[in-house]
């Protein structure tokens, strides 16, 4: 597998993120909706997951539905297993060790689910990626995926976010949680499409130096994003959405009630 993938690595460090690195409480009860509904279809429902998110996988075993896990690593779905809240129950995952952009399976699926699998997918890779979901979708069935979506001009001023909403959540959030998706904003890179983590660590560092950033706060964001090398991609909605309506009909987008639920939006899809 190439070195640019999701790694065992990371899984370790992601059992522990709070959100918007996983979906949180509300975004999970988003998905909860469609998993409960096509449960009611029976026991040969077929579920599928982009990656191998506890939270969804955890839906899955609720609700007594067979599911299979698409992940890059096989350790990657044991790691995120001790993460599941009903990991002792699970009787119902399997995983097939595959690029998604190169899924080849036996099967189409009632429900496919996904959380942010665009996001690390390379933006000039979306085309693949999206035409073999849209591919192994059964006829009427839907895929619910979530994203982080970026918004034009939105935490230029860095240090006055850090000043202002940063200051006043932080006896009451975690930093991981208010810091996020502003530094998304901040450190995204418009020519290459994309956003880099611990590379931009240093820079972020300099509003520690300033007294804006305290340092204990720092150390949490590093421990997440420390040997997060690969890149992101978060092009504008508008962007985002073309190149989805080249292969779904975008049936509704749904968020939660989280601070960021304006920058963290589920697509529910139908193929075309």
């Amino acid at each position: 597998m190439s070195k640019s993938t999701w790694d065992p690595r990371l899984a370790k460090v992601y059992r522990t993120m709070p959100p918007p690195g996983p979906p949180s409480k509300s975004e999970l009860k988003i998905y909860e909706r469609f998993v409960k509904n096509v449960s009611k279809q029976g026991s040969q429902t077929e579920v599928l997951i982009l990656g191998s998110t506890p939270g969804l996988r955890d839906l899955c075993v609720k609700y007594h539905l067979k599911y299979t896990c698409v992940d890059y690593h096989k350790e990657n779905y044991r790691i995120a297993k001790t993460a599941m809240k009903y990991r002792n129950e699970d009787v119902y995952g399997s995983l097939v060790v595959s690029d998604w952009k190169k899924m080849k399976l036996d099967k189409k699926f009632d429900l496919i689910l996904g959380d942010i699998a665009s996001g690390v997918t390379p933006f000039k890779d979306w085309n693949k990626l999206w035409s073999v979901v849209s591919g192994i979708l059964k006829d009427n069935a839907i895929c619910v995926h979530r994203t982080w979506m970026r918004k034009k001009g939105h935490f230029k001023n860095f240090e006055k976010f850090l000043k202002g909403d940063y200051a006043r959540r932080r006896k009451t959030m975690h930093p991981f949680t208010s810091l996020t998706i502003p530094f998304i904003h901040y450190f995204y890179n418009k020519e290459s499409e994309s956003v880099l983590f611990s590379q931009n660590l240093p820079k972020l560092k300099i509003f520690v130096d300033k007294g804006l950033l305290q340092k204990k706060d720092f150390d949490k964001i590093d421990y997440f994003f420390g040997h997060y090398k690969i890149p992101n991609y978060f092009p504008l909605k508008s962007i985002y959405e073309k190149k989805l309506k080249d292969f779904f009909v975008i049936k509704n987008i749904l968020k939660g009630t989280d601070w960021f639920k304006d920058y963290s939006l589920i697509y529910i899809l139908k193929k075309k």
